[in-house]
């Protein structure tokens, strides 16, 4: 993931999928933590290691969260016991190869 292009295009979503605060700050943490794991796909943390570190509530965490989750901006699976839910941020850029444009002709 590109995360100078992911930041730019959550900002330009955010003009038509506005967030409320506490939802921005928590996708900032969530993409912060994501960017510690190599941006894999998918990845775990636990709540209290997120509330402890933007300084929500439970609760607040979780509005956020079920926020983010229903304007498309993450996918977050719970599991069972005591294990941490599995995480993955919605890619908002598509990223593609990059082709040359060196090699057409300047007889166009």
């Amino acid at each position: 993931m590109n995360y100078i292009k992911q930041l730019n295009a959550f900002y330009n979503q955010l003009d038509f999928n506005p967030l409320s605060n506490n939802a921005i700050l928590l996708w900032h943490s969530l993409m912060q933590i994501n960017n510690k794991t190599g941006w894999k796909q998918k990845f775990t943390v636990a709540a209290k290691v997120i509330t402890a570190k933007i300084q929500l509530n439970e609760s607040v965490f979780k509005r956020a969260r079920t926020e983010l989750q229903e304007k498309g901006y993450i996918h977050c699976q719970s599991r069972s016991g005591n294990l941490a839910p599995v995480y993955e941020i919605i890619r908002l850029t598509i990223e593609h190869d990059c082709i040359s444009n060196s090699t057409i002709s300047d007889d166009l």
